[in-house]
């Protein structure tokens, strides 16, 4: 579980210092206020991970155009690491538990002095207060000393030098450096966030069949949501009848949802919904409502026989009606009480605060040059307030901001 984050110079965040994040999170805010900064940024230190720090920050244009411009400076100046730097990192710091361990871990990316290449100025991670793995950039021509802690000897870390692009915590799964088995766990929790945004106007087309890999992952747009379903079944027909269970809680209309292979040129896979009357036909992915796409894509998540170490929704409220989050907190609730999974969401919806603790609430707002956070539950001038209003109306009111 995530239980603290820090991140600097990202987007609208400027700095959001030591933020305590609960099982359950919503973040709330006007537009522009910086709620959704902190699920992309983490996203983007999961692509970092999973794939390069140049295919992370491609999505926003690279690291100089998300660089908040708190950041920009007008003179080079030296890090704390002894790297020479022509504008302040973007940083992250999470504090978390994975297994009964306390991890922090920290990560500073930033550009050459010519802005030319990616550079980690610096990365640590720490398990129950000793330190695991620590890289510091050495100097500008792409060189980074690392000191490693190995499974074969935790008492004399390992020293090597390698490029200072990479994260070393993506070589954690290296036999060559045999990596101690606790760097290894926290790489594998972070490798299983899961980041939804949702698009359900691609959501219901046919996709291209994935025959690469057994293990299908519901993608960031969910535009693979029949491929997904697919592999569902194939883990085993229980866990289908379990979503169709659940949908026809909302859509008491539904006999069945199923996904079918097109034997076409490409091979695709299709998703088809079956009413329950006798005259029906099949209804085509592209023929279903939005609201229908996104709680049948979040519904499955929820029952898929792998689940998410931790599952970030942007704006999850978006085309469902009251009844539908209802059921989707329902079961939020029921996950994280089970200690399944973590659930981090945005919201604009002052209905879905209405049903949500005030523990579990983190706003936004923002200020003239600067976003800041709230943590409502927290907050001396808010608990008159609390004792007599919902979350809703305080979010409603303005009460939440200074």
């Amino acid at each position: 579980m995530i239980e603290k984050i820090s991140i600097t110079n990202f987007k609208a965040i400027e700095h959001s210092l030591n933020l305590p994040l609960q099982p359950f999170t919503a973040f709330i805010g006007n537009n522009g206020s910086g709620k959704s900064s902190i699920m992309e940024a983490l996203r983007t230190l999961h692509l970092c991970l999973t794939t390069n720090m140049q295919e992370a920050f491609a999505i926003w244009g690279g690291l100089d155009k998300v660089r908040n411009y708190h950041a920009l400076q007008e003179e080079a100046t030296i890090s704390d690491y002894g790297f020479k730097q022509r504008h302040k990192p973007i940083t992250f710091q999470l504090q978390c538990r994975v297994d009964n361990k306390e991890y922090q871990y920290i990560l500073s990316l930033n550009l050459s002095l010519n802005s030319d290449n990616y550079v980690v100025e610096n990365e640590e991670l720490h398990c129950d207060g000793e330190p695991l793995l620590i890289g510091n950039a050495i100097d500008n021509q792409g060189n980074s000393l690392c000191h490693l802690m190995t499974e074969a000897n935790n008492r004399q870390p390992k020293e090597f030098t390698y490029q200072s692009n990479l994260l070393l915590l993506s070589l954690a799964s290296n036999t060559i450096f045999n990596p101690h088995d606790d760097i290894v766990a926290f790489k594998n929790y972070i490798l299983n966030w899961q980041f939804l945004y949702l698009n359900a106007h691609d959501m219901g087309k046919p996709v291209m069949q994935n025959r690469l890999t057994k293990n299908i992952r519901l993608d960031y747009d969910g535009r693979n949501i029949a491929e997904y379903i697919l592999w569902i079944r194939s883990q085993g027909q229980e866990y289908l009848d379990s979503i169709v269970r659940k949908m026809v809680f909302v859509l008491p209309y539904i006999k069945q949802i199923q996904p079918n292979i097109q034997e076409t040129f490409n091979r695709e896979v299709e998703l088809l919904l079956h009413e329950s009357h006798d005259k029906s036909t099949p209804l085509p992915g592209w023929l279903l409502s939005s609201g229908t796409l996104r709680i049948l894509a979040l519904l499955s998540v929820f029952d898929s026989p792998q689940r998410p170490s931790v599952l970030f929704v942007d704006e999850i409220e978006n085309g469902l009606d009251p009844r539908t989050i209802g059921l989707l907190l329902s079961e939020i609730r029921n996950e994280v009480s089970a200690g399944s999974m973590q659930v981090v969401i945005t919201t604009h919806s002052p209905y879905l605060l209405d049903l949500l603790p005030i523990e579990s609430i983190i706003t936004t707002d923002k200020q003239v040059d600067f976003c800041k956070f709230h943590i409502p539950a927290t907050e001396e001038r808010l608990k008159a307030w609390i004792n007599k209003f919902t979350p809703g109306r305080l979010y409603i009111t303005g009460k939440f901001s200074n």
